[in-house]
């Protein structure tokens, strides 16, 4: 009984610690998670026959808390976004491929192959696959979308509308709350840079969204300590509540690229070079060279 107890609370750690590690990022969690129940998996029958019990009652002591867990998210918090699905699936999965791989291979030097290749499988699932995942669910459907007429405001209180007719454009959406904007300002700079360099003839700009909180002084000065090679706008209440509606923003930072009046991008910011889907270079070298 002993033994089942420190079983139990191995797998209440695991769960924990699975769940902790969201707090990095998603793709570390997943990787985190995979590799985790797998090896459980894996070394199912050496621990089981440790804690003396049954293969199968091993597994599943280790996975009944993270089942329990997800079952309760799903039944009070409601359907996660589809980006949480390989996460919650992924201890079920891997758990059970370790435990084949061991119950099935029994030669040595290919069981050690095996443990290898699916390792090396989840680190290249995890930081190449998962962030192109992740770029494909940020992408909107911008065939239908229109992007709205606005007046914005410059710094010094002058009216400025976006012209898109002749060139392309690229909007960054951020708040003065929000701090993964502040993040992706350095990224975004780099993007406005490596074109500037080429000489191209594109719009570059940040526009500022009005939160309950600012005023058009306080947004102001906010972007009066930054520092940036692309240009800032600042959008009233009556601006901020149209943009949001008229391109179902659901949070900040948000990109669009536009060409002659039309939206080609709606999404968020992926210039890494391991993202292959929507990868802003990508989008803006494909329009420059129509």
């Amino acid at each position: 009984m002993k033994k089942i107890l420190v079983l139990v609370l191995l797998s209440l750690f695991l769960t924990g610690l699975s769940l902790l590690s969201g707090m990095v990022n998603w793709i570390f969690q997943f990787c985190f998670v995979s590799l985790i129940y797998f090896y459980e998996g894996v070394y199912s029958f050496k621990l089981s026959i440790k804690f003396n019990v049954n293969k199968l009652v091993y597994i599943t002591i280790m996975l009944l808390p993270i089942f329990i867990v997800l079952s309760v998210l799903y039944l009070f918090v409601g359907k996660p976004p589809m980006y949480v699905y390989p996460i919650d699936l992924a201890p079920f999965f891997f758990i059970i491929i370790g435990f084949f791989i061991q119950k099935y291979v029994n030669n040595r030097f290919t069981i050690k192959l095996l443990i290898i290749s699916v390792t090396i499988f989840i680190l290249i699932i995890s930081y190449v696959g998962m962030p192109n995942y992740f770029a494909y669910l940020s992408s909107d459907n911008v065939n239908t979308i229109q992007y709205p007429n606005i007046t914005y405001k410059t710094t010094d209180s002058l009216d400025y509308k976006i012209q898109s007719s002749e060139n392309i454009v690229v909007i960054d959406f951020w708040t003065t709350t929000c701090g993964v904007c502040y993040r992706k300002f350095p990224e975004y700079n780099n993007l406005v840079n490596y074109y500037k360099n080429k000489k191209s003839d594109i719009g570059f700009y940040a526009i500022c969204l009005k939160t309950s909180r600012d005023n058009f002084q306080k947004m102001k000065d906010v972007i009066d300590e930054l520092d940036y090679n692309f240009d800032f706008l600042i959008a009233d209440s009556l601006a901020t509540k149209t943009l949001y509606d008229s391109l179902n923003i659901d949070g900040v930072p948000h990109f669009l690229v536009i060409d002659k009046e039309k939206i080609i991008y709606s999404g968020s910011l992926n210039t890494n070079k391991g993202i292959f889907i929507e990868n802003m270079y990508n989008v803006i070298d494909n329009l420059e060279r129509e």
